[in-house]
């Protein structure tokens, strides 16, 4: 759940992000794609932490051992490294590649979905505080 008081700064991040590839793209195609990814990362990185869990569980022994798990992360960190790379590549390559838009008026009506959002995440948050502070 993005609106989640203990996971705010990776939503935010992200958002940041995505918000900096729809910019440099001028298009909403690259955030979502990149949306996908991620949430099909975590969906499997779930799975796999789901898989360990459950035979440490039921009293079985693991199919992962340590080694397993360790070679994974480095795996999984050097895939990332990678893929970090090369999006920073490719933000670059797309400099000046998008058409110049004539600056509009701002209206504050240009801005109801970020405020209503805003007054969500706060009051979602406040009660979250509650329930922690008991």
């Amino acid at each position: 759940f993005h609106f989640n008081i203990q996971n705010f700064v990776g939503p935010a991040f992200l958002g940041i992000v995505f918000a900096v590839m729809s910019i440099k793209t001028g298009s909403v195609a690259a955030p979502v794609v990149g949306h996908f990814i991620n949430n099909a990362v975590s969906v499997t990185f779930m799975f796999i932490a789901g898989m360990t869990t459950d035979t440490a569980v039921q009293g079985m022994e693991g199919n992962l051992t340590a080694g397993v798990m360790a070679s994974s992360v480095a795996f999984w960190g050097i895939l990332a490294l990678a893929g970090g790379i090369t999006a920073l590549r490719l933000f670059r390559g797309l400099e000046g590649r998008r058409p110049e838009v004539a600056p509009g008026k701002t209206y504050v009506t240009d801005f109801i979905p970020v405020m209503v959002t805003v007054f969500l995440f706060v009051v979602i948050c406040a009660g979250q505080l509650m329930l922690i502070m008991g």
